[in-house]
């Protein structure tokens, strides 16, 4: 009985992880935004403006890292409804580990002109699990 409760103790502690496996729905808007938050834009960093169904009603646009989505070559001038798979491999207690995000599929892509701000470009689409 000793030992059982050893193994699990030893399990526990040596932060051995898991993956997590979803699907997000994704509207990137026909436009991009500065990725820095003062409006300096120092590091002329460009960020797409993506908003996330959940519970069948979306989330307001916010910014997203261009190169975040692994296998989506965003296009200006066109809205996007993506499908993405996601994935996470977590670790111990208290470890911040990246989602992963790759392109499941393009559903749609239309010429679109309106130019769409997020709704503070301090705040970004979650990149943690």
């Amino acid at each position: 009985m000793k030992l059982l409760g050893l193994f699990a103790v030893g399990v526990l502690l040596c932060g051995c992880g898991y993956t997590t496996m979803d699907i997000e729905h994704l509207q990137v808007a026909p436009n991009t935004a500065s990725c820095d938050p003062s409006g300096s834009n120092q590091n002329n960093e460009i960020c797409l403006v993506v908003r996330a169904e959940k519970d069948g009603a979306f989330s307001p646009w916010v910014n997203i890292n261009k190169s975040t989505i692994a296998g989506f070559t965003y296009e200006p001038g066109y809205f996007y409804d993506l499908t993405i798979n996601t994935s996470c491999t977590r670790g111990g207690i208290g470890e911040f580990f990246p989602l992963i995000r790759k392109l499941g599929a393009i559903n749609s892509k239309t010429v679109d002109a309106e130019e769409i701000q997020p709704i503070d470009p301090a705040y970004f689409l979650g990149s943690y699990c």
